[in-house]
């Protein structure tokens, strides 16, 4: 490698080093990353937080909640992987997964509401706030 390749390599690291905090904010900003993934900077700033997640069927024109079903390891496994997951790639992160379990075990259900909360910093407001993410699951057989 000649050495102008060698230079243009190093210039080229030094401004993606130097350029990456700003593209990480913008990350965990737009999709709700968590700060400590994803090589951050500012891991150390911001608490890593769970997001809290509720499920809703409609059950005769009301909202009911129901519990996620804990009737098998697998399923145990499925949603703490999904929590762990969404705490740390936020948005990034689907909702397939619970939606397949939550069919299979209630084989009655057409429909799942799937509500997350998550606890949010605001760089704006230096608060930490709560946002709110439905996801409806329709049944696909």
């Amino acid at each position: 490698m000649s050495l102008r390749a060698k230079t243009l390599l190093i210039v080229a690291l030094l401004v993606a080093f130097a350029l990456w905090p700003l593209a990480h904010r913008a990350v965990v900003h737009e999709h709700f990353v968590s700060p400590w993934r994803l090589f951050g900077w500012a891991m150390y700033c911001v608490p890593v937080y769970k997001p809290r997640v509720e499920l809703f069927i409609d059950h005769g024109g009301e909202r009911v909640q129901i519990a996620f079903p804990r009737t098998s390891a697998n399923n145990v496994r499925t949603f703490d992987t999904f929590i762990r997951n969404r705490a740390e790639l936020g948005t990034l992160v689907d909702v397939d997964d619970l939606g397949r379990v939550l069919f299979r075990e209630y084989p009655q259900l057409d429909q799942v509401t799937v509500r997350i909360t998550q606890p949010v910093y605001h760089y704006d407001s230096d608060q930490i706030r709560s946002a709110y993410f439905e996801h409806v699951l329709d049944r696909i057989d």
